[in-house]
Order: structure tokens, then sequence, then C-alpha cells
């Protein structure tokens, strides 16, 4: 008797517990150690309530930008140009191009892009 392959859909196989892929998990994980800082801080001040707060927010804030994907609209110049794309990546991508120069440091690699314009 011979045995038949199965497909079946793999998309999706590299996440964790359905929510986290392993990219938001780091961050997940990073943000937790940066609010966790927080936390020790307003617990020296007694104000538990407050770092546990903030923990929870700096959390899903580095959850967010490890696993949201900005949206694909033409309301705004911005969402049209990175409409899709991860924001971590355009984060990355600013960071090169334009934070390079606000520490200080000198680039030779510069990426120009022309785009059309539509009202012409």
């Amino acid at each position: 008797m011979k045995g038949y392959i199965i497909p079946r859909d793999v998309k999706g196989e590299t996440r964790i517990l359905t929510y986290f892929s392993p990219k938001s998990l780091l961050f997940t994980i990073v943000g937790i150690l940066i609010g966790t800082v927080f936390y020790m801080f307003f617990k020296m001040l007694t104000l538990n309530t407050t770092g546990m707060i903030v923990l929870v927010i700096i959390s899903l804030l580095s959850f967010g930008v490890g696993a949201l994907k900005i949206p694909e609209t033409s309301a705004f110049p911005f969402f049209k140009d990175t409409g899709g794309e991860t924001i971590d990546d355009v984060i990355w991508r600013y960071i090169k191009f334009k934070g390079i120069k606000m520490v200080g440091l000198k680039s030779s690699k510069r990426i120009y892009i022309y785009g059309r314009r539509e009202n012409e």
C-alpha cells in the first residue's frame, strides 16, 4: 500500500502561543526588562502600582513595535510610503538615514529615493 503526503498549511508555525513571533517575543522581553528598571525605581518610592502600570505599558509598546505593521492607506503621505511594513523596520531605516547625523557620526552611505508627484 502506497502512502500519500497530505498538504498542510505551514504558515505561522514559527509563532509561539499564536501571538508571539520570535521577533515580537524578543521585543516584548526587552520591553519587560526596561519596564522592570522603571518598576524598581517606583518601588523605591513606594509606588508599586504606578511601577507595575509603567511596566505593562512599556511591554505592550515594545510588543507593538515588534509585531504590528503600518496600515496601507493613502490618507497620509507617511502611511502611503511605508504601508505594510513592520514598525521596527521603519524605525531602523529612520535611524540609519536620519539618526546618524543626530549622534554626530558621519556616513558616506546615503540612499535617495525620488518619488513621482501625483499632481503633475
